[in-house]
């Protein structure tokens, strides 16, 4: 994994070497997934663990889509503990979606 942040293969399985495509790709999750972290953190302050559960599984999913693993582990984690009302968990993994997101969006930048 290139600094951690994103995996290049899942992105070159689909597309190749199309580097074009995949920039692209990258470039449009950066403004909607920093929007459902701004949703998740507004349910977190809101203490609505349904909430954080809903707009954590958009970001997975999205996440996922552009190799952002470890972000979409963290995802993983918030929609579970969401789920359960799992507080302490919620806490821990709220706390790492900026500097997550913020990794990500260095790497996007860097393979422009």
């Amino acid at each position: 994994m290139a600094n951690g942040a994103i995996d290049p293969a899942a992105l070159q399985e689909i597309f190749g070497d199309d580097d074009e495509s995949i920039n692209e790709l990258l470039q449009s999750f950066i403004d909607p997934s920093r929007n459902i972290i701004l949703e998740i953190q507004t349910a977190y302050n809101q203490h609505s663990a349904e909430g954080v559960q809903m707009a954590a599984h958009k970001l997975k999913s999205a996440a996922r889509s552009v190799g952002a693993n470890q972000l979409a582990d963290t995802c993983v984690a918030l929609e579970a503990a969401g789920k359960n009302e799992e507080w302490e968990v919620i806490d821990r993994e709220v706390e790492s979606l900026d500097p997550q997101m913020l990794e990500v969006k260095k790497y996007i930048e860097s393979f422009a």
